[in-house]
């Protein structure tokens, strides 16, 4: 009985360890916007008539890859286990629950386009914030190279 008191103590300590805490499932979110930002470029860059772009979900809820011409239906993924969308707290995304994901720029925005050299058209880097309870970090998309980074800060531009 001793033992099992003691095995209930100690799960009761470690199970909330267990979950990723909301400062982790930033970094994660982040990361995986990075990457899917990244593929979006290469699939650009080998399909420059058709580009594909990243649209952010208007709820800020999660994003999607789709292609220019039909920016509202996702492209389906590589693996062909279905569409290419992120949903924060959902699916493969399921860990990441109460993460947001928003586009900061002075014009409402919810699409990234690269061009056929995998640059901004715009001529003008792009900034996302991705934010929970534990605060902000930002994925920064650079016009002149298309280079993603993930910065701690919101970079001054």
């Amino acid at each position: 009985m001793t033992a099992v008191a003691i095995l209930s103590i100690l799960v009761l300590l470690v199970a909330p360890t267990a979950q990723p805490d909301a400062q982790v499932k930033l970094l994660a979110a982040s990361t995986r916007l990075a990457a899917d930002i990244e593929y979006a470029q290469s699939m650009s860059l080998s399909a420059p008539a058709d580009p594909t772009i990243v649209r952010v979900a208007d709820n800020t809820s999660g994003y999607w890859l789709a292609l220019k011409s039909t920016p509202d239906t996702p492209v389906a993924q590589p693996d062909g286990s279905g569409q290419y969308s992120v949903i924060f707290g959902q699916g493969d995304a399921k860990g990441l629950e109460s993460v947001h994901v928003a586009i900061m720029s002075k014009a409402p925005m919810t699409t990234i386009e690269f061009d056929a050299f995998g640059r901004l058209p715009g001529g003008q880097n792009i900034v996302l914030n991705i934010s929970n309870d534990a605060g902000s970090m930002y994925v920064r998309v650079a016009a002149n190279t298309g280079s993603v980074s993930i910065l701690g800060n919101l970079p001054s531009e």
